[in-house]
């Protein structure tokens, strides 16, 4: 019998979304409890299994605290994970 390893790759957003929330201390589980969702949500939006919606974006900033230029990244991160194509150069949020 043969074993399959499936791994997975974060997408562009779950590495802006871990990258804020080790900023802040916040684990993904006390995330979905401030935005009323459950961590098997914030895991799926995080692996890329799921695409995240524009307003659960903002959703998610309000309730990081983030400023308007993580935000900015997090909707332009879940944009390109949702296929759309960005004209805006790679350092548009720098």
């Amino acid at each position: 019998m043969e074993t399959c390893l499936v791994t997975s790759k974060k997408s562009k957003f779950g590495k802006e979304l871990d990258r804020l929330l080790a900023e802040r201390g916040m684990s993904q589980k006390s995330l979905a409890s401030q935005i009323a969702t459950s961590p098997a949500y914030v895991s799926s939006i995080t692996l890329g299994v799921r695409n995240v919606s524009p307003a659960r974006v903002s959703s998610i900033a309000a309730a990081m605290g983030v400023d308007a230029r993580d935000m900015s990244r997090l909707h332009r991160a879940a944009a390109i994970d949702a296929g759309f194509q960005l004209d805006l150069p790679d350092d548009f949020d720098n």
